[in-house]
Order: C-alpha cells, then sequence, then structure tokens
C-alpha cells in the first residue's frame, strides 16, 4: 500500500503505533476497538460500539495532501485545508477511528487558559502574553462557529469556570492570577463570602476566581462531528489504517511555494488543536494571519523532516521556553 502526497497532522499514527508496541500489539495491524478501550464515558455516550468505520486503505493512491492522525488537530487541519484547496485531493488517514485517541479520551474541558504564562510574560510582556492567550481563544471561538453552524451535536457549553481557594495562600495566587488576567485586557473576577457559597455549596472555600473563557464538550462527539463534517466537504477518511512510514518534504503547491510538514500533539488541548489546524493551513497556503506570527519552528522535536513546525499555545517544555511564540519569517 502507499499514498502519495504532502504529509501533515498530528502525528498520529507514530503515537498509534508505539502505543500498540508497548502493549505487545503488532503495530503492522490496524487496532481493534480493545474492550478496555471502550471503558470510556465519552465513547459510550455516543455509541461507539455500534458505530461503522471506514474502510482502510488498499492498494495505491494518490493524493495532493494527506493529513496523519484523524484526532482535533487532523480533523481542523482537514477543515481549514478543504475551505483553502477545495479543488485538491485531500485524504486523512486513521489508525483506528476518528478521535479514538486523546482527542476522544479526555476530561472535555475546553480551556483557554495558557500554563507557565507567568514566565513568559516576564520575559516578553502582556501584550504578547496576550497573543499567546489569543491562540487559545481563537480555538474555542472556532468551536463555538461549527457547532451553530453545521449543527454539530458535541453537548458544547461555554459556561466558564470557577477556580476555588481553601486558605490564604491560595487565595493570593487567585489574586495575582486575577490581576494578570485583566492587565492583559480579559474579563476576571474575584468571589468571596456568600457569593461564594451560593455557587459550590460549602463554606469550606473562601475565594474564588471566575474566569469566562471556558467551555466544556463531549469530545468524541465532536469529533465524530468533525469527520462528518470534513467528508462532506469533500475530504476522504480512511480509517483502520496504520501509517507505518513517511517521508515529509517541503515543495510547492500551486502557486503557492512554503508547503511545511506539520507536527501537532493533542495533549496541548481540545481548543488549541483547532488553532493548530488553522495555523497548518494557513501557512501550507502561503498566507500570513494574526495566528502564523505566533508559531514557532523548532528543530529538536524527534521527527526527520526539512521543516518542522511546532504548534505551541498551550505547554512550555523546557527545550524551547525561552523562544516560545517566537516569529519565524
Amino acid at each position: 500500500m502507499s499514498l502519495t502526497g504532502i504529509a501533515i497532522g498530528a502525528a498520529g499514527a507514530w503515537g498509534v503505533s508505539q502505543g500498540l508496541s508497548r502493549f505487545g500489539r503488532n503495530p503492522a495491524r490496524p487496532p481493534q476497538l480493545y474492550e478496555f478501550y471502550l471503558d470510556n464515558y465519552w465513547f459510550k455516550s455516543a455509541g461507539l460500539d455500534t458505530q461503522s468505520m471506514n474502510p482502510p486503505l488498499k492498494g495505491s493512491r494518490k493524493a495532493d495532501i494527506v493529513i496523519l492522525g484523524g484526532g482535533f488537530t487532523g480533523l481542523a487541519s482537514a477543515y481549514h485545508l478543504a475551505q483553502k484547496f477545495p479543488d485538491r485531493k485531500i485524504v486523512l488517514l486513521e489508525g483506528a477511528c476518528c478521535g479514538y485517541g486523546a482527542s476522544g479520551r479526555n476530561g472535555g474541558f475546553v480551556d483557554t487558559r495558557v500554563p507557565g504564562i507567568y514566565d513568559y510574560i516576564e520575559k516578553a510582556g502582556y501584550e504578547k502574553g496576550r497573543h499567546a492567550f489569543d491562540i487559545s481563544l481563537y480555538g474555542i471561538n472556532l468551536i463555538k462557529q461549527l457547532v451553530p453552524e453545521y449543527g454539530l451535536d458535541c453537548e458544547f457549553e461555554e459556561n466558564g469556570s470557577l477556580v476555588t481557594a481553601m486558605d490564604d495562600k491560595q487565595a493570593r495566587a487567585l489574586e495575582r492570577d486575577c490581576a494578570t488576567f485583566k492587565a492583559m485586557g480579559l474579563e476576571a473576577s474575584i468571589i468571596q463570602g456568600p457569593e461564594l457559597e451560593a455557587q459550590i455549596k460549602s463554606p469550606r472555600y473562601i475565594a474564588g476566581l471566575t474566569f469566562p473563557y471556558t467551555g466544556i464538550v463531549n469530545p468524541y462527539k465532536l469529533a465524530r462531528g468533525m469527520k462528518a463534517l470534513v467528508e462532506d466537504m469533500g475530504v476522504e477518511i480512511l480509517e483502520k489504517t496504520v501509517v507505518m512510514r513517511f517521508t515529509p518534504s517541503v515543495g510547492q503547491m500551486g502557486e503557492f511555494k512554503n508547503i511545511y510538514y506539520g507536527v501537532a500533539h493533542n495533549g496541548e488541548g481540545v481548543g488549541n488543536c483547532q488553532t493548530a489546524g488553522r495555523i497548518i493551513a494557513d501557512l501550507m497556503a502561503g498566507e500570513p494571519s494574526e495566528l502564523t506570527k505566533l508559531y514557532y519552528v523548532n528543530h529538536k522535536i524527534p521527527w526527520a523532516g526539512p521543516q518542522k513546525l511546532r504548534i505551541i499555545p498551550a505547554r512550555l517544555y523546557k527545550w524551547y521556553r525561552n523562544r516560545w511564540c517566537t516569529a519565524v519569517s
């Protein structure tokens, strides 16, 4: 079997093959829906055990764009690329079924807060800190747009968050968070006393931080809804197709010269993976945007390739902490 084209996406094939190897599975075989994988509230709520999966790749196929991995990053990439290149043949390869990995088995929070933001603000200032936050904010705004526009049934609610404190030290930390958010031009407030107790029905907590930029979602339903959406847009999705090897490349697509091999990780969060898909599409189209100015080309990630795009809207790993959100021309 072979499939030629430009490879982008969420490194889903690598993660599946490594995971299967660790569990003693044969990585050359498409993964089965093992029983312990099905012990998942989101899967059960969406009826995974009764869903039909798309057939796997058989024989040879050609495509203009190949996306590896059917998680949020891969599906978001497919959505944005189908919009930008409606005449191109786009194929998405998924080792199990779309939403089967981390995208469909998480806490269901759509959280826009950025871990490590204080270190970054200390180095770069509040304005760039807000730019970093806007990467995450774009992701939740995209979900808010897609749900009503395409009727995605994913139980999405943007109901904000409440972080509580049980002692003075924790309360001071919340006050610092609140001041930081406000300095970046974001809404946030501290609540105490009867107002707080009315929210959580407990006298044990002495302070709470309210933050409106947070939601909840059924992540597996969102992934399956996005799968149906991009298929309606003409993207071909082949499930039960484990990719054993691929060779990333940089070349030319039509009049556009900067074609990127992109790697992003579902560990960055539901909203941030949506953002990653948009950035990958913008870069492939050679179209600068407010988001492409906030990416980082990482040369240390352990995948081969001439240019590697590392989407970093959420976590700060030590090997690029000092170069976070660096714009690359």
